[in-house]
């Protein structure tokens, strides 16, 4: 678990942390939901991203199928969306 701390994946585990409302360590799918459509998260309208595709981004998120995401789980997408965009991560 200690890669998730380090560098550029510090800046995913706060976002991490940010949805995890219930403090539990794991990631809900309601939680996930929550933050990407919340006045206090991302504000993304059913417009802009509909449920299924919602879906299909926890389907991806939760690789092992266990019903939550977990850390490590969420910090290797985020690695994968850095390694596929460098000028995304030159940018910040």
């Amino acid at each position: 678990m200690e890669a998730i701390y380090g560098g550029q994946q510090r800046l995913w585990y706060k976002l991490y942390l940010l949805m995890d409302d219930d403090r539990s360590g794991r990631i809900t799918f309601d939680e996930l939901r929550s933050m990407i459509r919340s006045n206090a998260g991302l504000q993304i309208s059913r417009a802009e991203m509909s449920e299924s595709k919602i879906k299909s981004l926890w389907k991806a998120l939760d690789v092992d199928r266990n019903g939550y995401i977990e850390p490590g789980e969420f910090g290797r997408f985020m690695k994968k969306g850095e390694d596929s965009n460098p000028a995304w991560t030159r940018a910040r």
